[in-house]
Order: structure tokens, then sequence, then C-alpha cells
């Protein structure tokens, strides 16, 4: 469920607060998987890039919980797309500098 924030953001807002990032295990390995896929890197990325990033992305998550018996996915927002990516970036980097493969 969500926080009483993140219900008093979504109420102001009518944004889903989960909309806003990719948390779970299948969202994140469908992110890497679709980032290694189309290269995604964020000094190559434009504000359309991004809007059809997420919507490849929104396409395969649904795919991904199609057979699952689940609720189906919240489609995420690009700057869902956008902040994890450069998470993502960062996180490598540091791992290269550190030789932490």
């Amino acid at each position: 469920g969500l926080t009483p924030s993140e219900r008093l953001f979504k109420v102001h807002t009518n944004i889903d607060p989960t909309s806003l990032k990719i948390s779970s295990d299948i969202e994140y390995y469908l992110f890497m998987n679709l980032r290694a896929e189309h290269c995604w890197a964020s000094h190559q990325m434009t504000s359309t890039l991004y809007v059809e990033a997420t919507q490849c992305y929104n396409n395969a998550l649904a795919a991904a919980y199609h057979n699952k018996s689940s609720r189906p996915p919240v489609k995420k927002i690009p700057r869902a797309i956008m902040e994890k990516l450069g998470e993502t970036e960062a996180e490598v980097l540091d791992r290269l500098a550190r030789n932490d493969f």
C-alpha cells in the first residue's frame, strides 16, 4: 500500500507515486534488459527518446505481467526511466572505479 504522504501526493496531483519509480525485481530486471537491448544512455537521451523508452518499457511491463495472476502494473512516467537510468549509470561507474565487478 501507499504511505500517508504518498496518498496525499496522489490526491493532490492525481499521479500514482508508484509510477515515479522502478522498484520491484520484475521492473528492475526488465529495465536492465531493455537498457542493454536499446542501448539507453542518459547522455544520448532527449525528452522524445525518454517518452519512447517509457512507452517501450510500459509495453514490456504489461506483457511481463500478462500471464501473472496479480493486478496489472502501474505504467511508469518518463521521469522514472530518467531517474533509474541516471542511478544505474552512477552505480556502474562507481563499481568500475572500485574494480567491483
